[in-house]
């Protein structure tokens, strides 16, 4: 096919991938504080995961490969936001959030073999809410927002174009949720770890988790939970 088909490196796929780094630069230049909280995530994520690796456990637990399942998943979903990748970045954080929901489900022993987890405000807290908002991104529902995520205007000229572009209203509150989502699965792994392997949390974890709740928290990202 390669013999057939003219060599053009200005392709729809190559014009995509220039206009995505400059769109991430716009992205990450506009939301340092929320960066910041992410790293802190993945800095815990990545300590509980070091923590479990060559510990071995006599039970198969389906947490662990829902687990790992998610962690395969942690870097498209960030590059799908901040590459301005709205619709695919709220169905892929849809499908994390089902994650998350199953594996609350499995620990409370009230999952349905074959059913979809119940995502609610209760059992995922800052997460429950923004499960159903995502539907308006996910699911090409709304004319208002297709038209908000696909739609060019530049002097006279105006239209639906494919060209990734950086929209703040959308790439904030998905960011949002890429960082409440990580701290929930910190969470998921610290228990589970715990259980299974007894490996206890570091303070230089909780330290770090700390740090980044309460910056989520002054952000309005997420509501603290009342005692």
């Amino acid at each position: 096919m390669s013999e057939i088909l003219p060599h053009d490196e200005h392709t729809l796929i190559d014009r995509h991938r220039r206009l995505s780094m400059k769109v991430r630069q716009l992205s990450e230049a506009a939301n340092p504080r929320l960066l910041a909280v992410r790293e802190a995530a993945i800095y815990s994520v990545t300590i509980k995961d070091n923590q479990a690796r060559g510990k071995t456990y006599q039970q198969p637990d389906d947490r662990m490969y829902l687990i790992a399942q998610y962690m395969l998943g942690i870097d498209l979903s960030y590059l799908a936001i901040v590459d301005g990748l709205y619709p695919q970045a709220a169905n892929l954080q849809k499908q994390q959030i089902e994650t998350l929901a199953r594996l609350e489900e499995i620990t409370a022993d009230t999952h349905r073999e074959g059913k979809p987890p119940n995502v609610n405000q209760k059992s995922l807290p800052g997460l429950g809410r923004a499960y159903g908002k995502l539907n308006d991104a996910a699911h090409p529902s709304k004319r208002e927002v297709i038209e908000a995520l696909n739609h060019f205007s530049s002097g006279n000229v105006a239209g639906p174009s494919s060209d990734p572009r950086f929209i703040q209203e959308y790439c904030e509150p998905l960011l949002d949720n890429h960082c409440v989502c990580l701290m929930h699965l910190w969470r998921q792994m610290a228990n589970l770890f715990e259980l299974k392997f007894d490996i206890r949390n570091t303070a230089e974890e909780e330290r770090v988790l700390e740090a980044a709740i309460k910056s989520l928290i002054k952000m309005g990202a997420i509501t603290p939970v009342k005692p």
